[in-house]
């Protein structure tokens, strides 16, 4: 028969491995990657939200290298986890003070933003999200722009209201693009030079039609100011790198106000509320004492994206 000595002895084991499990459990879940004026980022918080943002942007960009190291010998993987701390200590930040604010969410406004962050178990996370966005959305709610802004942007800005039909030709060497040039001087149609030479498969067989667009659209894209040449015009071959690129431009003309008054005064207003957001982060951020472990924000592991 076990004698009180043993009883007292098992109780204590099993009180000591329970004492032992609640203590490490504290450890664990009190183990924080950062301290936004005083509140505690979890560990358990972070990987949470790098989980859903790591999620996102693999459905959209499913050929990621998050091993590719860049010049500062940082993997795209090191890159993605700062910006990523850097965005929740933001939340917590803008969060907080929106609480100084008495801003408060209901549950229509927590289920709104849980369907735009879906692999974010956290729910106290997802609150501090939809306090941050209805905080944003009180700072920029009278933000317009009027049909006078919109003229003025217009007037300053006239090059990029001006379109054209734009063509082009693609070729491997500086020889073919300058056969290409000189055939097209005595005469040949651009779009049989096209169809012979350019080895842009989406646009040879439509005679080097890529679309109707602003010229200051495609000017970006090939670091050539087409605005400068006139109606039936062709550029010089222009280096791409791998290849040579020669435009033609038809049909040049200059959208009526009228016409882009709409979208003008609608981009505008959104320009205004990005930068009214931008700075109203900046200016709390200021203020906040923050403080990042670094080394628990590279060392957290961000699961299984499959």
């Amino acid at each position: 028969m076990l004698n009180n000595k043993y009883y007292a002895s098992l109780f204590f084991m099993v009180f000591a491995a329970a004492v032992i499990s609640i203590f490490l459990l504290f450890i664990i879940s009190s183990n924080s990657v950062a301290t936004v004026n005083g509140e505690k980022i979890t560990a358990e918080t972070y990987k949470d939200y790098l989980y859903n943002q790591a999620k996102s942007l693999v459905k959209t960009n499913p050929d990621v290298k998050w091993d590719e190291k860049y010049s500062s010998n940082k993997t795209f993987e090191d890159i993605f986890k700062e910006n990523t701390i850097n965005s929740l200590v933001s939340i917590y930040v803008v969060s907080q003070e929106a609480e100084k604010e008495g801003i408060k969410v209901n549950n229509e406004d927590i289920e709104k933003t849980q369907k735009y962050y879906p692999y974010i178990k956290n729910k106290e996370l997802i609150r501090k999200i939809a306090l941050v966005n209805k905080f944003y959305d009180l700072k920029v709610r009278n933000i317009t722009s009027e049909s006078s802004e919109a003229e003025r942007y217009y007037n300053e800005h006239p090059e990029q209201f001006i379109t054209g039909d734009i063509y082009r030709i693609d070729v491997k060497d500086i020889e073919t693009a300058e056969a290409v040039v000189k055939a097209f001087l005595k005469g040949g149609k651009f779009e049989d030079l096209a169809k012979k030479y350019s080895i842009d498969l989406s646009s040879k067989d439509k005679g080097g039609f890529i679309g109707n667009m602003p010229l200051s659209q495609y000017s970006s894209v090939i670091n050539y100011d087409l605005t400068r040449i006139k109606e039936n015009q062709i550029t010089e071959p222009i280096n791409r790198g791998e290849y040579y690129e020669i435009i033609l431009v038809k049909n040049i003309s200059k959208k009526p106000f009228e016409e882009v008054k709409d979208y003008l005064i609608s981009w505008l207003t959104g320009t205004a509320k990005e930068e009214k957001v931008a700075n109203t982060a900046n200016e709390i951020l200021k203020k906040a004492k923050v403080e990042i472990k670094w080394d628990e924000v590279y060392k957290t592991k961000i699961g299984n994206l499959k």
